[in-house]
């Protein structure tokens, strides 16, 4: 961990400049973003273009230009010295008010197998180039990894409560979340913060593309530019550390919406269903389908293991599943993986029915169970399978065994948002080991 001289909005009220990760904006968001403000982070993060865009006018090459015209505009600005960023972000879930705080910090980067940070999930050859050449253009790093660590004495937590004193340097209030950012130069409690997470592992929670890409991106500067030293900033990585026993560290379950082709399809479904699962149906004294699914995933949320789920069609309403004994692995695999839920629900049910090498067009990713239903009652799905959501204890355990979960396993909430800082990579910029 390294404090380092962020490059910031020079207004304090971030709440119309912050913006969502690239890969969670729609392009109904994509303009309503650039419409908030001339000055949205999204003009940086996710221009208008398509990712195959080339030439000057690529979505890549307006971004940087974006980037520097802002810097000599004085819209954003560079901290005098190097600095920690302590962060907290509100937020409300089910009701219930969280907060996750963190510190934003430049990491050095380490390749995977040396066991400093750890991925839990694979990533894609598209994202991660589109990134590449953002990354590269703009030589500059847009938006935080989110990582966890461990925190089980609450020593760090204590650390980053007491570099929170103060007055914050920047708040925002964005779509009913509350986002404060400290700064804390070079002082005591910063030296024992970095000395305290050096010793690692961290986890990639969200942000997998960006770290893989920034590994690229430090090896190609470092051909082009061998007299960058050790120190070099495209060496570091900008994440987001968060201590992963709070309670402000929540995974959402990404339920599977399906498309079923011929009758074919349901005839494997129907068949998988009776020999693999124990099927009971959810009695709904509403009628309304939204309250059963509601109900079935909070018993799902109730239940230790990943041998319950929940199915919807528009024929049977809702039931619950439990894998049936004689279907669970024989011996645990390593890490646990074998037992996850979305292991689970892909290897009995959703492969044999659409096949190991379905089309994207065949499975949709949800969260909200409401959307799911909304998808089988228009006819734009005909199944719905509602799962239980990953939790911290088995993203650290999958990851410690060098193993990645099937894509979409897991989806941290709330995302991390863009703007709050950015880290220069330029081969000129220099970010010092000692703390």
């Amino acid at each position: 961990m390294r404090p380092f001289a962020g490059l910031r909005y020079r207004r304090k009220d971030l709440s119309e400049v912050l913006a969502p990760p690239y890969d969670v904006i729609t392009p109904e968001e994509q303009e309503r973003l650039h419409q908030r403000d001339p000055h949205n982070a999204a003009r940086l993060e996710l221009g208008y273009g398509a990712t195959g865009d080339t030439g000057p006018d690529s979505r890549y090459e307006r971004a940087a230009r974006t980037l520097d015209l802002w810097r000599e505009e004085g819209v954003l600005g560079y901290d005098e010295e190097p600095c920690l960023y302590p962060y907290a972000q509100d937020f409300t879930l089910r009701d219930e008010t969280r907060s996750r705080v963190g510190v934003l910090s430049a990491v050095r980067l380490t390749p995977f197998e040396e066991g400093v940070v750890l991925p839990h999930e694979g990533t894609l050859s598209g994202p991660r180039e589109d990134r590449r050449r953002l990354m590269l253009a703009c030589q500059a790093q847009i938006s935080p990894v989110l990582a966890l660590h461990d925190d089980r004495d609450g020593q760090i937590a204590a650390l980053i409560s007491g570099m929170m004193s103060g007055e914050p340097v920047a708040a925002a209030e964005t779509d009913g979340e509350r986002h404060r950012l400290w700064r804390r130069g070079r002082d005591q409690a910063t030296a024992r913060y970095c000395e305290l997470l050096g010793r690692g592992p961290l986890y990639i929670a969200d942000g997998h593309h960006r770290y893989e890409t920034a590994l690229t991106v430090s090896r190609e500067l470092r051909q082009a530019h061998p007299e960058a030293g050790p120190d070099a900033a495209f060496n570091c990585v900008l994440m987001l550390l968060c201590p992963s026993q709070q309670p402000g560290v929540v995974i959402l379950p990404t339920h599977r919406v399906l498309r079923l082709g011929a009758g074919a399809q349901w005839e494997r479904l129907t068949a998988n269903l009776q020999r693999r699962f124990q099927r009971q149906a959810l009695e709904c004294p509403t009628g309304r389908p939204l309250d059963a699914a509601q109900r079935l995933v909070e018993m799902l949320n109730q239940t230790d293991g990943a041998t319950r789920f929940g199915i919807y069609t528009q024929a049977q309403g809702c039931s619950l599943l439990l894998v049936r004994p004689e279907f669970m692995p024989r011996q645990p695999g390593p890490g646990g993986i074998d037992e996850l839920g979305t292991v689970l629900i892909h290897r009995l049910l959703i492969d044999p029915v659409l096949g190991s090498e379905a089309p994207a067009s065949s499975v949709d990713y949800v969260m909200d169970e409401g959307e799911a239903l909304r998808r089988v009652d228009d006819g734009r799905a005909d199944c719905a399978l509602f799962l239980r959501p990953t939790t911290v204890e088995q993203v650290k355990r999958v990851a410690a065994a060098r193993l990645r979960m099937p894509g979409k396993s897991t989806y941290f909430y709330p995302k991390a948002p863009t703007g709050l800082v950015m880290s220069d990579i330029s081969p000129g910029r220099a970010i010092p080991s000692r703390p």
